[in-house]
């Protein structure tokens, strides 16, 4: 929602250079760990039967907190 929002108030012109990048990089970079957690979480909670499914899901949420977590950083 943070980020939305920052998005949104850039391009409506209240938001200018350099907070509206400052902030737009900033909740970018916050995203990938909570949406890991939140696919644990799935993972924990689903059915025997579907695990490989949300398993895939966890791995695929850890390759891109990986990813992401760099590229914001840098």
């Amino acid at each position: 929602m943070g980020y939305s929002l920052v998005q949104i108030l850039q391009v409506a012109g209240i938001l200018g250079w350099p907070l509206a990048d400052i902030l737009i990089y900033a909740f970018s970079f916050a995203i990938a760990w909570p949406f890991m957690l939140a696919m644990l979480a799935l993972h924990f909670s689903t059915p025997p039967e579907r695990k490989n499914w949300s398993g895939a899901g966890l791995l695929f949420s850890g390759i891109y907190a990986a990813y992401v977590t760099p590229f914001y950083a840098l």
